[in-house]
């Protein structure tokens, strides 16, 4: 089980490895689609979908992570992949990670990152100040 906090949204993940997400949905935050605030926890369709077991939440300001436990990458909200601020929704898989176990995700104020089992670190989202470690 496990719990993250975004700006004004709350996720979680049960023991049996559903995802739930309840407060604001600004941008996309709570994975439901319809950008409407929600006062009760509810079950992330779309990640229920996949017909996996989530073991892991993060969340950042209007954005969020979900990590199978095969260690598959799951986002939705706004200021994912390339950071340029576009809103999605609804939870779909990283595509850059595909193929890569993922066992550790973070989500910051605007930017992600992810470490695989073989110890690589990615990161993305907005890289202001060098946040994201690029170099640039």
């Amino acid at each position: 089980m496990g719990v993250a906090f975004g700006l004004g949204f709350t996720l979680t993940v049960t023991d049996a490895g559903a995802v739930f997400s309840v407060g604001y949905d600004r941008f996309g935050a709570l994975g439901h689609g319809s950008l409407e605030t929600e006062v009760l926890p509810r079950r992330i369709d779309g990640l229920t979908q996949t017909k996996r077991r989530f073991v892991a939440v993060a969340a950042g300001y209007h954005h969020a992570l979900a990590l199978t436990e095969e260690g598959e990458l799951y986002e939705w909200g706004r200021e994912t992949v390339d950071g340029c601020g576009r809103v999605e929704p609804t939870p779909h898989q990283v595509t850059a990670l595909v193929g890569q176990r993922v066992k550790l995700v973070c989500a910051g104020a605007l930017a992600s990152c992810a470490v695989t089992e073989e110890g690589e670190l990615y990161t993305w989202g907005y890289g202001g100040l060098g946040g994201l470690g690029h170099g640039n």
